[in-house]
């Protein structure tokens, strides 16, 4: 039995040992949370007007999360109460993550597609760039043939700024209308439906009367009212006008940035779902073929003229590749979009395709960056109010319960450590965050943890009190004792899981780290407690002196018990 006792201990040292080594061999630390470490936090309410159903609200929530996991963003906190939604992005320190978040979080409307109609160039004048290589989106396979793209997260490159040629609508001259790319006709005073031509380097004339006898502005209303439904949006600097939707953003089923080998170019892989495959095919199609539906704007790889499609966002356009191949999304490997992107660009264009689609349109009522000098303090106070507790634990036991106590304080702190070892362990791996509310629910553990040594110490003297020796009396005490340990932690465990179930937020983390901690003092009970006090117990000096252990029972001889005989004090006769 004692040979057992002592395995038991061993087994839990030595995972224990290992633990520790592996912990600080791979360099395994605890992620912390929003409220520790600073970061990000905002709220999402329904755009004003609207009042969409509780259902489209969770699912939204579910979406904005997938998006937020996206990030890379260790144990982002995403909480849907009611029709409101409260993102907490821990650890976001720099403003370039942080603008980054913004803009993936707050642009939560539905992702849509739209006909590139025109493109109307830099919306404000821009600083000279240098001439930059087209985008370029090509099939997966390789047996496919090539596309050409512009995204706008790119933004256009022009040769010289145009600060004194800007028109009062913003459009650059060189995209002027009638110009380049836009080819414009007047209305003709027949009723011979207006058509759609080529640019070319010189405005074209009906009936004799030359566009440029119109002003840029007046052009684009004219070629507006050509396309009912056309509207002007932006994206990265960049004007486009472009017509009604043609589909939405559940019409992929994947996007990935990827990099690619060949020319260590960052890109993004789309692909397009098998049941929608024929609609999105038909129109980037008649975009290659330059038909009404998409009419040409840019020039592709073979010199002929191609039609792009805008894929929008929150109103704004994020990106609007041109179409420079057939057949693209029946590509069964799917195709990509490639321009001048950068890791972090790429990937967000990547998110935003993927996660794009939402069923209610949100607007960020409150947005705000927690300090991380706010949770540095809040870190040191939580520390210091352990460190009290522990300490204000450890002179109790050791008053009490003497050699015992120490054991208490060793059981304790080794379960400390196997906490520990699985925070490190999940925030590494699984992206766990300690939060402040975590804290707490380890601190008020320890008590449950104490109380799992008072119970059996408790069980201990009350039978030796009987008349039997510690070391007869220890096992079939922690054997009782033990019922009452498991049912108090599996009251406490399931209160904790109850509360993670049913909470969301801060609540979650306590319950969870307060769950985590009763569980681990079952096991440090029974594999480091439990042996650790049979092993003591079979000493012949504490069962000759038991109250070394604050165990000593009252009205017992202990030299009775070593000598076998009986252990009550013999009574003084009645005079």
């Amino acid at each position: 039995m004692k040979k057992y006792a002592l395995g038991s201990l061993a087994i839990w040292m030595v995972v224990l040992i290992v633990g520790l080594g592996a912990t600080f061999v791979f360099d395994w630390r605890p992620v912390l949370g929003l409220d520790l470490q600073g970061g990000l936090s905002t709220t999402l309410v329904p755009k004003e007007g609207t009042h969409p159903p509780e259902e489209s609200v969770s699912e939204a929530a579910k979406i904005i999360r997938q998006r937020v996991d996206g990030l890379g963003i260790a144990e982002p906190d995403v909480v849907r109460s009611g029709k409101t939604v409260v993102v907490q992005l821990p650890g976001l320190k720099s403003r370039a993550d942080q603008e980054r978040a913004k803009g993936i979080i707050g642009t939560t409307a539905k992702l849509q597609y739209h006909q590139v109609l025109a493109d109307l160039g830099p919306a404000t004048p821009m600083p000279t760039q240098g001439s930059s290589p087209p985008a370029t989106a090509t099939p997966s396979a390789s047996s496919a043939p090539s596309a050409t793209s512009a995204p706008a997260t790119s933004g256009p490159a022009t040769s010289a700024p145009s600060d004194t040629n800007e028109n009062s609508m913003g459009i650059a001259p060189e995209r002027a209308l009638g110009v380049d790319p836009i080819a414009y006709r007047a209305p003709p005073p027949t009723t011979t439906p207006p058509t759609t031509a080529p640019a070319t380097t010189a405005p074209p004339t009906t009936a004799g009367v030359p566009t440029t006898t119109l002003s840029i502005e007046d052009q684009l209303k004219a070629f507006m009212a050509q396309h009912p439904g056309s509207k002007i949006y932006t994206g990265e600097g960049n004007r486009y006008v472009l017509g009604p939707v043609l589909f939405d953003g559940t019409v992929l089923s994947s996007a990935d940035a990827q990099l690619n080998s060949q020319n260590s170019q960052w890109e993004v892989n789309v692909k397009v779902k098998n049941s929608r495959k024929g609609e999105v095919n038909k129109v980037f199609n008649e975009c290659f073929s330059g038909k009404d539906v998409c009419p040409p704007i840019r020039q592709g790889d073979a010199g002929s003229q191609h039609g792009a499609v805008a894929m929008v966002l929150d109103g704004a356009v994020i990106s609007a590749p041109t179409v420079n191949a057939v057949d693209l999304p029946k590509n069964p490997n799917g195709f990509v979009i490639t321009g001048n992107f950068t890791q972090k660009s790429a990937e967000s264009l990547a998110l935003q395709l993927r996660y794009g689609a939402l069923p209610v349109e949100f607007q960020p009522a409150t947005m705000e960056t927690v300090s991380a000098t706010l949770g540095s303090n809040s870190l040191n106070a939580a520390l210091v109010a352990g460190l009290i507790g522990l300490i204000l634990v450890a002179i109790y036991m050791l008053a009490f319960y003497k050699l015992l106590g120490f054991v208490a304080i060793l059981s304790l702190a080794s379960s400390t450590a196997m906490v520990w070892i699985v925070i490190c362990y999940m925030g590494a791996n699984n992206g766990l965050a300690l939060t402040l509310a975590g804290i707490t629910g380890i601190i008020v553990s320890i008590g449950i943890a104490v109380d799992s040594n008072v119970v059996f110490y408790e069980h201990l003297r009350e039978d030796m009190s009987k008349g039997r020796s510690l070391q007869e009396t220890v096992r079939p005490s922690f054997k009782t004792a033990w019922g009452t340990i498991v049912s108090a932690d599996f009251v406490s465990i399931m209160g904790a899981v109850i509360l993670y179930i049913l909470t969301v937020g801060s609540v979650r983390g306590f319950a969870f780290y307060l769950g985590l901690s009763t569980f681990v003092d079952l096991l440090a009970s029974w594999f480091f407690m439990r042996p650790l006090t049979f092993w003591l117990a079979s000493r012949k000096v504490f069962n000759r002196r038991p109250g070394l252990l604050g165990v000593k029972p009252f009205d017992v001889d202990p030299d009775a018990i070593v000598a076998g005989k009986s252990p009550n004090k013999p009574k003084e006769a009645m005079a």
